[in-house]
């Protein structure tokens, strides 16, 4: 990839807002091609979560806005980007970032951080 484009945008956009979404996130497939092998996560609780964690963690519904506020995708490598938002649930408001791989396979989350908003 030379340069995030707006598809990559748009495509990146919706991969982040499938990982709030009740029907992908249920997708144990679809969370299996999008999260990359040694993917983990800094939940906005401060607690640290693996793939492994993550996939056999129970779904629930999350009650997110979407689209996802304040989205914005900064190119840190040729392949790498920084996705950058505000999560609001249940009207608590969060600061959020993920990395995200370019791969032949597609776009994988390497690392996903929630950080709350006082």
């Amino acid at each position: 990839m030379h340069g995030t484009d707006m598809h990559d945008i748009d495509r990146l956009r919706h991969l982040e807002e499938g990982m709030w979404a009740t029907p992908t996130r249920s997708d144990r497939d679809w969370m299996d091609r999008h999260l990359a092998p040694g993917f983990h996560e800094v939940g906005r609780s401060g607690r640290r979560w693996t793939r492994d964690e993550i996939l056999a963690a129970p779904v629930s519904e999350i009650d997110s806005l979407i689209p996802l506020p304040d989205f914005s995708v900064r190119q840190l490598s040729e392949d790498v980007v920084l996705v950058t938002y505000r999560s609001v649930v249940a009207g608590l408001s969060s600061l959020r970032s993920s990395i995200w791989r370019q791969s032949a396979e597609g776009w994988l989350l390497e690392f996903h951080q929630g950080t709350a908003v006082p």
